[in-house]
């Protein structure tokens, strides 16, 4: 019926959204599973009345009552003020319920999305803590309510995300990477175009190659045992470089280990791989000879460096989805 009748819809939602002070589990759950039905075929613009009993909800005691929230609210649109309560009540939740991580984020994207028109650069500065006048202390990369805030913001649609990639701090590009990496599916795909000109590493490390289905489906056919303890064995070259102080010996032994691993190979995609992997793994000894050096001279160079060693991992993963745990798991330590 109220996928008929928009008059139905718009009463039916002010009675549903009551229903979430129902003492029973059972009926809010219900309440809100209609209501996100309803918001799929049509986005549900709420009251700042009916906000306050949903935010209301979203401290229910109860996982399964507050993850139906998170999805209600993500197919709903509200006022500005609305949205600074709404995410004031996210932020409590993050805080307290740790569990509710992926589908607090999985709802900002949506939501981000749907408030593009009000998400201006005034409010993202608002909830970045971004100052206009001075320099913005660098947030925490591991702090989940700014990850939260910058998915929100980050996901509005593109002439807004513009606006509000013109007033980001450098630092909150930089994160950018690694939120991609940890949070997957909860950022845009396209994150490089908006990234300045003067940050070309942080660029290189968003683009994400395309996985090469011939080279996937010749790895999937390949010998994945022996694939994976090549990588092993490369692993173990990388723990020594990380446990003592990088030396050109390390190097040396990279490249001797590399050739051995080539001659073991027989697969043509075994071999660019190992190949790849070696390259990686003497870029990160690079890396940390630099680090070690305290030279401010190389800090450009070492971004680079890291550029080229985050964006080759992902290359390698893109061609490398038939193999084990194991070797996968290699990759994502040199990440």
């Amino acid at each position: 019926l109220s996928s008929e009748s928009p008059v139905f819809a718009s009463r039916a939602v002010d009675f549903l959204v009551d229903m979430f002070n129902d003492s029973s589990d059972r009926v809010r759950v219900r309440a809100i599973r209609a209501l996100t039905v309803m918001g799929t075929r049509s986005v549900i613009y709420l009251t700042d009345e009916q906000l306050s009993i949903a935010v209301s909800a979203i401290k229910d005691s109860s996982q399964s009552v507050r993850l139906r929230i998170y999805e209600f609210l993500s197919v709903s649109v509200v006022s500005s003020n609305g949205l600074q309560q709404l995410m004031h009540a996210i932020q409590d939740n993050l805080e307290a319920y740790s569990s509710d991580l992926l589908p607090v984020y999985r709802a900002l994207k949506l939501l981000g999305a749907n408030h593009s028109n009000i998400i201006t650069p005034q409010l993202t500065c608002t909830l970045l803590n971004i100052s206009q006048h001075y320099l913005s202390r660098e947030a925490r990369i591991d702090d989940v309510v700014y990850a939260g805030n910058v998915i929100l913001v980050i996901n509005t649609k593109r002439a807004t995300r513009h606006a509000v990639a013109s007033v980001l701090p450098d630092y909150v590009f930089g994160h950018l990477p690694y939120l991609c990496d940890k949070y997957p599916g909860c950022l845009p795909n396209n994150l490089a175009e908006y990234v300045p000109a003067h940050l070309p590493y942080v660029r290189q490390m968003l683009v994400r190659p395309t996985p090469d289905t011939l080279v996937t489906q010749m790895t999937r056919d390949d010998d994945e045992q022996q694939t994976s303890a090549l990588f092993t064995r490369m692993q173990r070259v990388l723990n020594k470089a990380c446990e003592e102080p990088a030396s050109a010996q390390i190097a040396d032994d990279l490249v001797l280990a590399a050739r051995t691993f080539l001659h073991t190979a027989t697969a043509e995609c075994r071999q660019k791989v190992v190949a790849r992997y070696a390259e990686l793994v003497s870029i990160g000894v690079k890396i940390k000879v630099m680090v070690e050096s305290h030279d401010t001279m190389q800090v450009g160079e070492m971004f680079a460096l890291t550029a080229r060693l985050m964006h080759g991992s992902y290359e390698i993963e893109a061609r490398t989805q038939g193999l084990d745990p194991l070797a996968r798991t290699s990759l994502v330590y040199l990440r």
